[in-house]
């Protein structure tokens, strides 16, 4: 090769339209790049999302596993039908014990005539 064919490869090599062409890929390359970081980003809180809900599922599942061992004994059968239909054995009493939960107090009320209520209502205005 002579220096001249150099210069032709070279002036080729470093003209605008090589320039061009070599940022719209490397661009294409970049926007592709990004286009897989943003998956990975969601995919990696999905995956956190779903440690999560395993965590909590283990915890549940222990759960249920403790309730079905309780229910397994006579004494958590007994208790949890004695909760459900308020039952007793034969033989046992009940005892019923009421609170003060439904007794309301009664307060004095003043009794006003006609003649108090307007005057009353026409103070209310000026305040």
């Amino acid at each position: 090769m002579t220096r001249l064919e150099q210069r032709r490869i070279k002036k080729r090599m470093y003209s605008w339209w090589m320039v061009i062409i070599l940022a719209a890929i490397a661009y294409i390359f970049l926007v592709n790049t990004y286009d897989v970081y943003i998956k990975y980003k969601e995919s990696k809180s999905n995956i956190l999302g779903l440690e999560e809900k395993y965590e909590e599922s283990l915890k549940r599942q222990g759960e249920l596993e403790d309730n079905i061992s309780w229910l397994s004994s006579d004494r958590g059968v007994e208790e949890e039908i004695r909760e459900k239909f308020n039952v007793v054995k034969d033989g046992e009493e009940v005892v019923v014990i009421v609170g003060n939960n439904g007794v309301t107090e009664i307060e004095d009320v003043e009794e006003s005539g006609f003649f108090t209520d307007i005057w009353e209502s026409f103070k209310e205005i000026f305040r």
